[in-house]
């Protein structure tokens, strides 16, 4: 019984964002009894530098403030600068249709235009070349 108040309050915690970047999952252990496992995904400091060339640029901390409400940091080497913009565009697009759709009172943060202009031009300026 107690196992499972926990499951549920796990599973209540992440749909309130509470342990974002944090991933859950239920695995199976025997005689149909579940266990709740959590694992922190962690960054690499020297990594996390190169990947983002200035970590004192205001587009970084506006990346990092935007795109962690639904996945991990993204590393602006993904795409090449043509394709980050409909990127972009398609993320942006989910994260209102998420705060549609939210009806925990969670507190979605949507850039405004001038933001979104600065997000993309940081990942394009910082993007993978075409010859990578």
């Amino acid at each position: 019984m107690f196992k499972n108040i926990l499951i549920l309050l796990g599973f209540t915690l992440a749909g309130f964002g509470l342990f974002r970047g944090i991933d859950y999952w239920v695995e199976e252990k025997g005689a149909g009894k579940k266990d709740l496992s959590f694992t922190q995904q962690l960054v690499d400091p020297e990594s996390y530098r190169s990947e983002f060339l200035d970590v004192n640029d205001t587009r970084t901390h506006l990346i990092i403030k935007v795109c962690v409400q639904c996945h991990d940091v993204p590393t602006p080497k993904a795409h090449t600068a043509e394709e980050w913009p409909p990127v972009v565009e398609k993320m942006l697009t989910a994260l209102k249709e998420k705060r549609r759709a939210d009806f925990t009172g969670q507190m979605w943060i949507i850039p405004t235009t001038e933001e979104r202009e600065k997000i993309i031009a940081y990942l394009s300026e910082n993007a993978k070349s075409n010859e990578d």
